[in-house]
């Protein structure tokens, strides 16, 4: 056969190839195409950081802040059966210049109400509770003696026991399932160092980190 009466039959085989590859594997595309897009942000801001109890006319014994991180699904499905949890966090130990991992049983972080949403929808804003600052337990004497001091410290927040991580920099990897996507992981970066409720860029810092900032991080697995 001539070269020029090849080519279109080969043309006509290539397109009729392609049209059976689209047919069998319409839906995967269509369905990647249209998949949940999951993106988590955090911002030093009154939706991330908010402040509960607050009355200026009394002492600061009654405050507390509630950091929280807001989820999205910027894609064209419902992203379902979806969970959002913490199963370690990085601690950052100025001695070393080195972050230190600790791992603990996997927590599950539920809203700002208190609920664990398992449909993600698109273009709506979710809030989840990942961490609190609010006063230790126990007090101490201050050196007049005449009343005492409560001591402000950083808890993760969760299913189960709440866990003091206490003052420092701490990186805490958050880990969203869903049966649609693969996990998706960032990594948020919370900094607290006072032990009165003192909320100044000296004192208290938040960030999301994405995997190619945390990989930079020095750390101890």
């Amino acid at each position: 056969m001539e070269w020029n009466e090849l080519v279109p039959q080969w043309i006509t085989a290539i397109g009729t190839v392609g049209a059976v590859v689209v047919a069998l594997f319409q839906k995967l595309i269509r369905d990647w195409i249209n998949r949940p897009k999951i993106k988590i942000t955090c911002k030093d801001d009154n939706q991330c950081k908010v402040v509960l109890n607050s009355n200026a006319e009394s002492s600061d014994d009654s405050n507390e802040v509630r950091i929280r991180v807001r989820l999205e699904n910027n894609g064209n499905n419902i992203a379902n059966h979806a969970a959002l949890y913490v199963d370690s966090y990085y601690k950052y130990r100025e001695k070393e210049g080195s972050y230190v991992k600790e791992d603990f049983p996997p927590k599950q972080i539920k809203d700002y109400r208190n609920t664990k949403p398992t449909l993600i929808v698109p273009q709506l804003q979710y809030y989840f509770e990942v961490a609190t600052i609010h006063q230790y337990d126990s007090m101490t004497r201050q050196e007049d003696g005449n009343k005492a001091k409560q001591f402000y410290k950083l808890y993760l927040l969760g299913d189960g026991e709440v866990q003091p991580l206490g003052k420092g920099t701490f990186v805490i990897p958050l880990k969203f399932y869903s049966s649609r996507i693969d996990v998706y992981i960032t990594y948020l970066k919370i900094f607290w160092d006072s032990d009165d409720f003192i909320m100044d860029k000296n004192n208290f810092g938040l960030e999301i980190l994405s995997e190619k900032e945390f990989k930079k991080l020095k750390k101890v697995e």
